[in-house]
């Protein structure tokens, strides 16, 4: 029995030590190595969309923004699209810059941090006369918004 002991611990750490070469070594099991290559990823784009066009809605799409940015994994090569096509555009406007600084200030910083791209309506501002020279000068203009957030879904952006 007390040989019985003293071998037993022994073979079996024998047999252990055998199989994890046996697993490490393809080549004696006749199979090739298998080489890891890492694979591309193609990088998601969003589009943040507004339904109400309320300055809560639109603070709410910066506020994330924002925090995603903050994340280790972000990649800036690619900023959430906000189109604005409704009374959000307002909100940009010289005139009520004193009233919306905190917003208009915040979409500006997350803009030149290339965290978000703002895009205006063209047709929106028309009919409500707004002017380029009454809008910062960060915001890009598009011809028509519902058009323009159509074109980023076809290209493949989702909802942020």
């Amino acid at each position: 029995m007390r040989l019985l002991t003293l071998f037993l611990p022994l073979v079996v750490s024998v047999c252990a030590h055998a199989d994890v070469e046996t697993l490490d070594n393809p080549e004696d099991q006749g199979a090739s190595p298998v080489v890891l290559e890492p694979v591309p990823l193609k990088l998601q784009r969003y589009q943040g969309l507004l339904s109400l066009h309320t300055a809560d809605e639109l603070a709410s799409l910066l506020m994330r923004a924002d925090a995603a940015a903050r994340k280790v994994d972000y990649q800036a090569e690619n900023p959430v699209a906000l189109v604005l096509h409704g009374d959000e555009i307002k909100l940009f406007e010289r005139r009520f810059y004193s009233d919306n600084k905190k917003l208009v200030d915040i979409a500006a910083r997350l803009d030149a941090f290339n965290v978000v791209d703002i895009k205006v309506c063209r047709r929106w501002m028309a009919s409500h006369e707004v002017t380029v020279d009454d809008l910062p000068p960060f915001v890009e203009l598009v011809d028509d918004g519902p058009a323009e957030v159509e074109r980023l879904q076809l290209e493949g952006y989702v909802s942020f």
